[in-house]
């Protein structure tokens, strides 16, 4: 009456494999770092010789942008990215504009790669946030975590 255990073969165990993949709070967690519409050209005004060259850009180099930020659907990489093309600095001088409000604390520098140019671009806030369909207060919340802890966010 002795049982020997003996190596089962493979797909004959009783217990069912994990595929956190196909887990609800997985597919919402891709679907919510997926993008949600192709990446529109900046609008904005900026000429080329100032400090914004906004129309210097051309739709390869915002496709391409957009497409290396939605590679991964994670937020980690994700936020990484961010801080690759945004740079976070500490004004010199905090002027507030009104008694009433605050000074700012964090300015940002939004930049994208240009494939012509072989080097980044510096671009406005706006032509940034519509290139990769994501709101301010994300950009702002991680370079604020960034000058903070002198690294990236952690959750």
């Amino acid at each position: 009456m002795e049982c020997l255990a003996s190596p089962s073969t493979s797909g004959k165990t009783r217990k069912r494999t994990a595929h956190p993949e196909n887990w609800k709070q997985n597919i919402a967690k891709r679907q919510r770092y997926s993008p949600k519409e192709s990446p529109n050209r900046p609008r904005c005004q900026h000429l080329r010789k100032g400090v914004y060259k906004c129309e210097s850009i051309t739709m390869r180099d915002v496709m391409n942008f957009h497409a290396a930020f939605y590679k991964y659907h994670n937020k980690e990489t994700q936020d990484a990215f961010l801080l690759k093309y945004c740079v976070p600095v500490i004004p010199k001088r905090k002027r507030p504009k009104n008694k009433k409000h605050h000074p700012k604390t964090i300015h940002t520098n939004y930049s994208i790669y240009s494939i012509l140019q072989k080097k980044k671009i510096t671009i406005c806030q706006k032509a940034f946030l519509g290139i990769l369909n994501i709101t301010k207060h994300r950009v702002q919340y991680i370079a604020k975590k960034f000058v903070e802890s002198g690294g990236q966010a952690v959750k």
